[in-house]
């Protein structure tokens, strides 16, 4: 595939605009289309980029595809790490989008995850230089689930932790950043022997204790649920 070809891109949520900006940073050509933005149709917009990149929300997807025909005479791509659709090629980026834009060199270290006997990235992509690797495409499910448990559930327990430091201790959240980067760097190091604390050395004293000062339901039985989670797996 050439290295000018123009990439269509329907979408204008934090994927598109993080894609958008990869390809400009790589000074690859591109032709972008959104409900919001564009006068013209999709067709007319897009009718000479022979790849067609779907950067919309997952539930839009499998719609759009049937709503616009003309798709059919090009190569259609989706991000979607869960979705498998038929005459659709898959790659998901594995990584999580910020509001702010990243630097080329993060876009490039970013891993792509496809599934196995469809087109592969690089003849999609030929210009740039991420990994790719595939799964069977009934492995997405549990795929996409991991990558939630440990990123997205992460975020929601580091919310909670940065909230209640102000808001119950009178802490700056600031104090948390060693912490926060030291976990990482040893997970990253070391993940199945990163674990510290009470947990690791079953110390039933102080988990309880842990427990009880949650105060809120939802959070105590999460913390049973991880001690019960670590001990089973």
């Amino acid at each position: 595939m050439s290295n000018k070809i123009n990439y269509g891109i329907i979408g204008n949520g934090l994927i598109a605009k993080h894609f958008t900006n990869y390809l400009s940073l790589e000074n690859i050509s591109f032709t972008k289309w959104n409900r919001k933005e564009s006068k013209k149709s999709p067709e007319n917009t897009l009718k000479t980029c022979p790849v067609i990149l779907l950067l919309i929300s997952d539930g839009a997807i499998e719609n759009f595809i049937k709503s616009n025909p003309w798709l059919q005479q090009k190569k259609v791509v989706h991000f979607s790490g869960a979705l498998n659709i038929n005459n659709c090629l898959s790659y998901h980026p594995l990584m999580t989008f910020a509001k702010s834009l990243y630097s080329l060199e993060e876009y490039r270290n970013i891993p792509f995850i496809g599934i196995k006997n469809q087109i592969s990235f690089s003849e999609i992509f030929p210009d740039l230089k991420n990994s790719y690797h595939e799964i069977e495409s009934e492995q997405k499910p549990l795929y996409h689930a991991l990558c939630v448990i440990s990123g997205n559930f992460t975020n929601i327990l580091w919310q909670k932790t940065f909230k209640d430091f102000e808001d119950k201790l009178g802490l700056p959240k600031e104090v948390l950043t060693p912490y926060l980067q030291k976990t990482l760097i040893n997970i990253k190091n070391d993940p199945f022997n990163s674990l510290t604390g009470p947990i690791a050395r079953d110390d039933k004293k102080t988990i309880h204790k842990n427990i009880e000062s949650l105060g809120s339901l939802t959070w105590k039985k999460i913390y049973k649920l991880f001690v019960k989670a670590y001990k089973t797996s």
